[in-house]
């Protein structure tokens, strides 16, 4: 009886937050521009030029990716997230569905990139 408990204790546990440990709480988005060498401005902080891979939190929080370039209209873009699958793993457990929600890895980016077409001013 008391392996029994220790063995599902155990795969409770394990599987516990599985989006978390699988999957992680961020996730990279890959963006590129037409033309490239753009500023690619992540909730208000410049991260790089195009073409650039950025790492952004999961969650429920809408983040904005703008992109910009002298002579250029800037774009934004607001990343779409979704269900993350994996989650569906920590069903054994409430804890599991706690820490999943809390770092945001309930959630994963739809797309992991995105090209842009900048438009001439």
């Amino acid at each position: 009886m008391k392996k029994k408990l220790i063995i599902i204790l155990s795969i409770t546990f394990t599987l516990s937050s599985c989006s978390t440990i699988l999957r992680g709480t961020r996730q990279d988005i890959t963006i590129a521009s037409n033309p490239s060498n753009a500023a690619v401005i992540v909730n208000g902080t410049e991260q790089g030029v195009t073409p650039l891979k950025v790492n952004l939190r999961k969650g429920f929080n809408k983040q904005t990716i703008a992109i910009e370039k002298v002579g250029f209209k800037r774009v934004e873009i607001q990343p779409q997230t979704k269900f993350s699958t994996v989650a569906i793993l920590s069903t054994l457990g409430m804890v599991g569905w706690i820490v999943d929600i809390s770092t945001g890895a309930l959630r994963e980016f739809e797309k992991d990139a995105y090209e842009v077409d900048l438009i001439k001013q």
